[in-house]
């Protein structure tokens, strides 16, 4: 099938100047797909890939000769892969803006807990009860509030 494809390109960019600037990208019935010079019949199942012009018999080719052009499904590829990549660096971006304000929705809330005017206690290894004294407690919510401040900036 590529072979196919690279020959009929070949012949597109050997015709001369009434050689066609655009390609089809069709999928067939089967599930296959295929390239031509054509629309698709169904208009949902395709999509134009503009290929450039190819030069006139004779006409000096421009730009560097050692680097092979890319053929349709290759540059339709890279525009695929574009478009991928820009998805997944917008999904990131949301994802880390979620994060950023469960974990300040989570830092108010503790500070919330530890301003409330009640005896506060840890559990020791033996489950015994250890409560916090002032000093403890105004340390804990100095720190609450520096974590407020650099998550919910």
């Amino acid at each position: 099938m590529k072979a196919l494809l690279v020959c009929g390109l070949l012949v597109m960019s050997i015709a001369g100047p009434q050689a066609h600037s655009q390609a089809y990208k069709c999928k067939q019935a089967n599930g296959r797909v295929s390239f031509q010079d054509q629309p698709c019949s169904d208009a949902a199942s395709g999509s134009t890939i503009n290929l450039p012009a190819a030069p006139a018999k004779g006409a000096a080719a421009s730009g560097n000769e050692s680097t092979p052009k890319k053929t349709a499904e290759e540059q339709w590829r890279d525009v695929q892969s574009q478009r991928l990549e820009q998805k997944a660096r917008e999904q990131n971006e949301k994802t880390a803006a979620y994060n950023k304000s469960v974990r300040c929705d989570n830092a108010r809330r503790r500070l919330e807990f530890l301003k409330i005017d009640r005896p506060m206690f840890t559990r020791d290894k033996d489950g015994n009860r250890q409560y916090y004294e002032d000093g403890q407690r105004a340390s804990m919510i100095a720190a609450a509030e520096r974590t407020v401040a650099e998550e919910c900036r």
